[in-house]
């Protein structure tokens, strides 16, 4: 270069307009004029683009080089961000928001999911856009309740403004609600609102500076409401971002440097015509198909059937979405015409598609310098941005080859296709990858509420991905010796991040991962959605049963507790914190063992009936009693004699007589807890039944009085009777019941259970008439001295009844045997008096006494005023 040579950047061209205005510039010398950087920042209007050039002022003889024709052709743009509105109407989500023909989902939910994408739009910009939008609606921001709007949660706020006002007709032909006519007319309110929202988030986004760190040789964008570094692209964004310039030829008028940072390599050039081919294929579908498309590839990946072929999912696909119709002969032409390069649509083989999904990751180069262990100097926020961007641009280069590879193998005959092309494989491979991405995907676009101080006063929202693995990764690398500048490490640290675990082997088992943290953390919405994700596995199964539980599933529960049982009772205990110390050693252990741990589940939140199946499923696993009594029989009668047995035979039958016993108590545990489930659930024949088969007298004997009260507090006396109690717990029976009817009639209480009747009754039942002739007159001692106006009525006649049951029970304890022994009432006889002998005699004339008095009554022969404890007749 010599003195007076002028130096012009071709904004005119770069721009593509000649009005223009140089807003900032910023100069690089580099070290010893080596890689220096010119940095412009250009405006036209509302259009403001960053430019940089990279270049050498001396060559390596230290002579100057002639920079014309590398400024002249040597510049590079900077991308916009994915978050400007021109990059979000391009995305995957955005298309399946403004898709109308989905009948799985609404346009509401499909807009929230879009409109809250963490990082896409800020609270303010929402909050400001709602406020624009109910003003423009006359809406008013108090809801029917009275509840000022700002507390109700943003997403219903917005549902709930953008759905006012739209009315849901019917069709004149039918008379039907007219659904599709609602719906449209909610898309259309939702694309009001986000045209307002886009306003706003332009202003946020509106570029009002422009800085340079001259330190680290990095540029920042500043704008309105934010900050944000320019980065290096990686190798694979390079092909990605420049495959249409690639695929046009354009690349070839680029200076050698510019296209040497692009195309790395010769196959560099087939992977981004490759990828601009793909692109090219899946824009021939209109947004409403391409919404479908997403969709149901996205479901077929995640769920793969088992039962279905390859080819027969491509040919599914191919069907649902309507192919024949969207790419018809003409969009054929195009697609063949843009393939030349690739030697037409039967030159695609593996290897293009190959090629494309080991780089998906996006993996950079290493750098040896730098743990890669790290979440860079600019912290989780600027990681997280990188990701998101980073796996939607994923997620939409994985359905675009999916789009082509279908196309090719269901509409292109055999022959015409390139015998190196094997769908199949291909499509299993690019499956594979899209479950892949959807799962990481799905981590960075929900969040969780984390709180920053034990009082929960202040609290920030992270990803699920910066939750559950950015935990342990250093906030502040140390670069000494780093190789490469930070512009190229802020993406190696946020792809390495990302990307730094490899699912591939571990997919399942981060799967289980993911869901028991899930489940751990009490987010059963978001666990649920994960389901979709999660693969059918044994873990997998369980946790959904501990998930059903926890959003009170409880028969879906079962039913997946079940599904998992075989494989779950095999398997060691996963190193999940959601299983406690003491849940732990009930797995690997059989079929009984894990019965038993999920009938522990059901019996902590109370719901006894699944507590009762899973009891006794357990129980049916286990040997019965006479195989565990024979057993202890026999090593027993080896002890005896165990001065004749060898040591090694000694401890062994030890060990053995342990886990018999072990055994035992196991058995019992679950009989206790069956029955404590069947009797809580009111089937009492079969908790007592179950009762009977406990072998530990002390819990029988207080199961027995839990389920006495159990009956008569829910009033089944009646099925209290027809249990076959007898031998020792008849007797206890009777000591419980007679103790609860002794306190009862002493109280005196009229309310609460008449425990005498249901003594009288069991007492019957039995046969033990003396005995309940006893609690009959200790009853009716009680009466005649209880209310002397109630006894002096005429009319009521429960004094009589109780002397003709008292004596004809009597009657039932044969001839000459009608006789009981009376104790002395407290509070009721005299204390000096003392137990005396009863006989139906004495009772039969203290009943014709009775009558008596009632007949003169009657006839009114009775004083006006009494005077003494019995009745004076005149």
């Amino acid at each position: 270069m010599h003195q007076g040579d002028k130096l012009i950047p071709p904004i005119d061209d770069l721009m593509n307009t000649n009005i223009w205005q140089l807003e900032h510039f910023a100069f690089s010398p580099g070290e010893n004029f080596s890689a220096a950087q010119l940095w412009l920042r250009v405006r036209s209007g509302a259009v403001c683009r960053t430019f940089m050039l990279e270049f050498d002022l001396l060559d390596q003889e230290g002579d100057p080089i002639d920079l014309e024709d590398i400024f002249a052709k040597g510049w590079s743009a900077v991308d916009s961000s994915s978050l400007t509105v021109d990059k979000l109407k391009t995305s995957v989500d955005f298309i399946a928001a403004t898709g109308s023909q989905d009948m799985v989902r609404t346009p509401s939910e499909k807009w929230l999911d879009f409109l809250f994408f963490p990082g896409r739009f800020s609270q303010a910009s929402l909050e400001s856009a709602l406020y624009l939008y109910c003003k423009g609606r006359n809406l008013p921001t108090t809801t029917s309740r009275g509840i000022r709007a700002n507390e109700q949660p943003l997403k219903a706020r917005i549902t709930g403004a953008v759905a006012a006002k739209i009315l849901l007709r019917r069709l004149p032909s039918n008379d039907q609600p007219d659904y599709e006519s609602y719906q449209r007319d909610l898309q259309l309110q939702w694309e009001t609102f986000f045209s307002l929202l886009t306003h706003l988030h332009n202003r946020r986004h509106e570029i009002v500076g422009f800085a340079f760190d001259t330190e680290e040789r990095m540029s920042w964008t500043i704008c309105a409401d934010f900050v944000a570094p320019m980065r290096m692209n990686s190798g694979f964004e390079n092909l990605a971002i420049n495959a249409d310039l690639i695929m046009s030829g354009e690349i070839n008028e680029a200076h050698d440097h510019v296209r040497g940072r692009i195309i790395e390599t010769d196959e560099d050039i087939a992977r981004s015509q490759f990828l601009a081919l793909a692109r090219r294929c899946r824009s021939c579908f209109a947004p409403v198909p391409q919404s479908k498309l997403r969709s149901i590839v996205i479901a077929t990946a995640l769920t793969p059937a088992t039962d279905e072929s390859a080819e027969e999912g491509m040919q599914l696909i191919y069907d649902q979405c309507n192919f024949q119709e969207e790419i018809g002969e003409l969009e054929y032409n195009m697609l063949n015409d843009l393939s030349d390069e690739l030697n037409g649509l039967g030159g695609l083989n593996d290897d293009h598609f190959l090629a494309i999904t080991e780089r998906i990751e996006d993996r950079p180069v290493n750098d040896r310098g730098v743990d890669r262990e790290v979440l860079g100097r600019l912290g989780r926020p600027f990681s997280v941005a990188v990701a998101q961007e980073t796996l939607q641009r994923s997620q939409a280069i994985l359905l675009d080859m999916l789009t082509l590879l279908v196309f090719l193998h269901c509409d292109l005959q055999e022959d015409e296709l390139s015998e190196e092309l094997r769908p199949s494989q291909v499509y299993e491979n690019l499956m594979m990858h899209l479950r892949h991405i959807e799962l990481r995907l799905w981590l960075v676009s929900n969040v969780r509420v984390e709180k920053k101080q034990a009082g929960g006063r202040r609290s920030e929202q992270l990803t699920l991905y910066e939750h559950m693995f950015a935990q342990d990764w250093k906030a502040k690398p140390d670069r000494e010796n780093a190789s490469y500048g930070l512009v190229e490490l802020l993406t190696s640290w946020s792809k390495n991040w990302i990307f730094g675990i490899d699912i591939s082997h571990v997919y399942d088992r981060l799967c289980g991962h993911i869901l028991a943290d899930l489940i751990e953390h009490h987010d059963v919405e978001l666990a649920l959605d994960f389901l979709e994700i999660a693969p059918d596995t044994a873990w997998i199964s369980y946790l959904k049963g501990r998930l059903y539980i926890m959003n009170g599933e409880h028969e879906l529960a079962g039913l997946t507790f079940l599904e998992a049982a075989s494989e779950m009772a095999s398997l060691p205990p996963n190193d999940s914190p959601l299983l406690t110390m003491e849940e732990k050693p009930f797995f690997a252990k059989g079929l009984a063992s894990y019965y038993h741990h999920v009938s522990s589940l059901f019996d902590k939140i109370k719901v006894f009936s699944s507590t009762a199946e899973f009891a006794q499923l357990a129980l049916d696993e286990l040997p019965p009693d006479n195989e565990l009594h024979r057993s202890l029989r026999l090593i027993d009668k080896r002890k005896k004699s165990e001065s004749d047995s060898p040591a090694p035979q000694r401890i062994d039958d030890a060990m053995k007589e342990i886990h018999l016993i072990r055994n035992k108590e196991h058995k019992d545990e679950l009989r206790l807890r069956l029955f404590n489930s069947l009797n809580s659930i009111g089937r009492f024949h079969h908790a007592y039944k179950t009762l009977l088969e406990i072998d530990n007298h002390q819990l029988q004997k207080s199961s027995l009085r839990t389920i006495l009260d159990t009956c008569v507090r829910r009033d089944a006396v009646s099925t209290l009777l027809e249990l076959p109690i007898n031998g020792d717990l008849a007797k206890l029976a009777d000591s419980v019941l007679f103790e609860l009817a002794k306190k009862s009639m002493a109280s005196g209480l009229s309310s609460g259970p008449a425990y005498h009747k249901i003594l009288f009754a069991f007492r019957t039942q039995n046969g033990n008439f003396r005995g309940a002739a006893a609690v009959l007159y200790e009853h009716l001692e009680r009466l005649r001295n209880a209310n002397k106006l109630a006894i002096q009525n005429p009319n009521d006649e429960t004094l009589v009844q109780v002397y003709v049951l008292l004596i004809n029970t009597l009657a039932c304890c044969g001839e000459g045997e009608g006789w009981l022994l009376a104790d002395p009432i407290p509070h009721v006889h005299e204390a000096e008096r003392k137990r005396k002998l009863v006989t139906i005699e004495d009772i039969r004339m203290e009943y014709m006494a009775e009558l008596d008095r009632r007949s003169e009554i009657m006839h009114g022969r009775f004083p006006l005023v009494g005077g003494g404890d019995e009745m004076d007749l005149l």
